[in-house]
């Protein structure tokens, strides 16, 4: 049993310490040169993640773990504003950034790679009803119109929404990586809740236009 939990710690470190490595080295390092970083043996990391893939879906599941862990702060039927629902995204971006190497690593993925493939899929059906559930009331306290639940618009609202709350994380890696995260994510979060535009009613409108200020 001891040695059981030792691995459970051990497994969990190499996790953590390595999304923390691949974050601020890249996703080019080989398990060989993390291991080196991590002052571990290769063996140490292969004997839980035998390829960099096993490592990254165990990096993402733990992502999915904490990402639960804060919605559950959160009751949907709280979510009867923009400005609460600006914080609700704000802190996931913030858990998005500690998990930048595997949202990167993740969306680089092709149908080759069929477990992690299968993740990223359903991750992303998971967010188009997570989208729903967070906009019905939205529309119920008058904030969005109604129109926006339409199948063809929902689609394409929940295209640009999902997207861009995944895309972003590439965008800051690739064109503001030299600008402090804190400087750019007001402009990330103001482009994500923009997707509402189109919907506001005069009330939304108002009430939007406070949470951007």
């Amino acid at each position: 049993m001891a040695n059981y939990q030792k691995g459970v710690v051990m497994r969990q470190k190499i996790i953590t310490e390595a999304r923390k490595v691949y974050n601020s080295n890249g996703l080019n390092l080989t398990l060989n040169q993390l291991a080196t970083i991590l002052n571990l043996s290769k063996g140490k990391i292969t004997n839980y993640f035998p390829t960099k893939d096993d490592l990254f879906i165990a990096i993402s599941k733990d992502y999915d773990q904490q990402f639960e862990s804060l919605l559950s702060n959160f009751e949907v039927k709280d979510l009867q504003g923009f400005r609460l629902l600006g914080s609700i995204c704000s802190a996931i971006m913030d858990l998005q950034y500690e998990y930048r190497s595997a949202i990167i690593y993740v969306s680089s993925v092709n149908s080759g790679q069929k477990e992690i493939h299968e993740r990223v899929t359903e991750s992303y059906k998971s967010n188009f009803e997570q989208v729903r559930l967070s906009i019905l009331p939205l529309v119920d306290a008058g904030l969005v119109k109604n129109e926006i639940l339409q199948p063809e618009k929902f689609e394409v609202f929940s295209f640009q929404y999902v997207n861009l709350f995944t895309t972003w994380v590439i965008s800051f890696e690739i064109y503001h990586n030299t600008k402090p995260f804190a400087e750019m994510k007001p402009i990330y979060l103001n482009g994500i809740l923009g997707c509402f535009f189109p919907y506001l009613t005069e009330k939304g409108l108002k009430e939007f236009q406070e949470v951007l200020k």
